[in-house]
């Protein structure tokens, strides 16, 4: 496994309506040092163009991509202005960028298509693209805008299989460069995650592409409290497939173990209202024995709600709901537990007052790594066909390091118990995909009622 990255500052073009920005090339050097650093980023390979003209740019980003190996990890990231032509397509500026009565010269520019068209043709499947960037510019005291407010649909653009997409801002939004900050704001609170390791969530030795966007988005919510509305940002992630959990560096410090961080603490809240005892799960969530605790999860549950577990979830009594959750959020550092997973349904576009669509179901399976992409043999055709098919229980991961949500699994655990079928046959996948997420849909509308 190779780690390869491109690194380009620009910070001035031929366009009057674009203000110079001075710290796109501290930028790019800052990102340098860090992914060069072999106890941080530990790349193979970093290549730093500042200010490029466009064949240069263009070259560079052929060049990156290509000749790669499934398993090499590919960054592209750059630190400028973005612009847009008169459709709305979303440009790279070049020191030669400049416009002609008021529309853009695409020449002078780089197309999304150029990085589109050669990260859809590359081998590589773990792909990250990081764009401090947005489309226009205007200056007010101290702040130089990057952007301006066309809407742009990034991920429409850009997107594809095992990829993760960073920018400093959404569609609507600018970015900014703020005085007294020496890099981009956002760039600056990307270096701070990975430096201090303070981007590590889960306390492994890794720090995960959608850590780091959390991280950074915590903090501009900080700074954006001493800022007027106008000037606030809000760091988008549009990760597909794999893309949640490509660790992008190394951490250089583990957060603390829980058994110590909690043994000062008071004991846990172990009620129940059915004579659960809970001290076994307990003690396997701090020792980390995520399956042998999912599993114990999966037994209590069907203690308390018998045979008709669907029918009966909604009477799910919540202090053990609560009990069980406080564990697992507590001691995962707020990775696995019910309240885990209802920040990913959310996140989904899934509602609390509504039954989630199938859709909904879907995007939360892969989101939680449930789901995967896989080929499979059509007798009728014949031929292999793809189809996105749910992971049968003993083959989907119990680290520290699974996508956040992912456990506890009871439920896809009782689904699949009471399936006689092969879970991937298509007679049943409506039923599974309904089932899946009811009882998380239930779960989080309890938990919800409970705040």
């Amino acid at each position: 496994m190779g780690k390869f990255a491109l690194l380009i500052g620009v910070s001035e073009s031929k366009t009057e309506d674009l203000p110079v920005l001075p710290s796109a090339i501290k930028d790019v050097k800052a990102m340098e040092a860090v992914l060069q650093n072999p106890y941080l980023g530990g790349f193979d390979s970093v290549k730093v163009l500042p200010n490029p003209i466009r064949q240069e740019m263009e070259e560079a980003i052929e060049t990156l991509f290509a000749n790669r190996k499934q398993e090499d990890l590919v960054l592209f990231y750059f630190s400028g202005h973005g612009i847009l032509d008169e459709k709305g397509k979303f440009y790279l500026v070049t020191p030669q960028t400049r416009k002609n009565r008021g529309e853009l010269v695409k020449s002078t520019a780089v197309a999304s298509r150029v990085l589109q068209d050669n990260m859809g043709d590359s081998r590589c499947k773990r792909q990250v693209l990081i764009l401090d960037a947005c489309h226009s510019g205007a200056i007010a005291d101290g702040i130089t805008v990057k952007s301006a407010g066309r809407k742009v649909d990034i991920q429409k653009e850009l997107g594809g299989q095992g990829r993760a997409i960073l920018t400093s801002s959404n569609a609507l939004e600018d970015s900014f460069h703020v005085e007294g900050y020496d890099l981009s704001i956002y760039t600056h609170y990307l270096i701070e995650g990975i430096q201090t390791g303070d981007a590590n969530q889960d306390g492994g030795n890794y720090i995960t592409v959608e850590e780091l966007h959390r991280y950074v988005k915590e903090k501009l919510e900080q700074v954006a409290l001493k800022m007027p509305s106008q000037f606030r940002m809000s760091p988008q992630f549009l990760p597909v497939r794999e893309g949640y959990e490509i660790r992008l560096v190394r951490s250089p410090k583990q957060k603390v173990n829980p058994e110590i961080e909690y043994s000062n603490q008071n004991e846990d809240d172990l009620s129940s209202t059915q004579g659960i005892d809970y001290k076994a799960l307990q003690s396997l969530l701090k020792a980390k024995r995520w399956q042998l605790a999912d599993q114990e999860t999966c037994t209590i549950m069907n203690q308390i709600l018998g045979d008709k577990w669907f029918d009966n979830l909604q009477n799910f009594p919540l202090t053990d709901l609560l009990t069980i959750d406080q564990l697992w959020m507590k001691y995962s550092q707020n990775r696995y537990g019910f309240s885990a997973q209802k920040r990913v349904f959310l996140e989904c576009g899934g509602k609390l007052d509504k039954y989630p669509s199938d859709s909904i179901v879907n995007k939360f399976g892969e989101r939680v790594g449930w789901r995967k992409e896989t080929k499979i043999w059509d007798h009728v055709m014949p031929l292999f066909i793809k189809e996105r098919l749910w992971f049968d229980y003993k083959d989907l991961g119990f680290s520290s390091h699974e996508p956040i949500g992912h456990l506890p699994l009871a439920q896809l655990k009782f689904i699949q118990r009471r399936v006689r079928r092969p879970f991937g046959s298509r007679n049943h996948y409506k039923w599974v995909t309904e089932r899946t997420l009811s009882g998380i849909w239930v779960f989080a509308s309890r938990l919800e009622e409970h705040t």
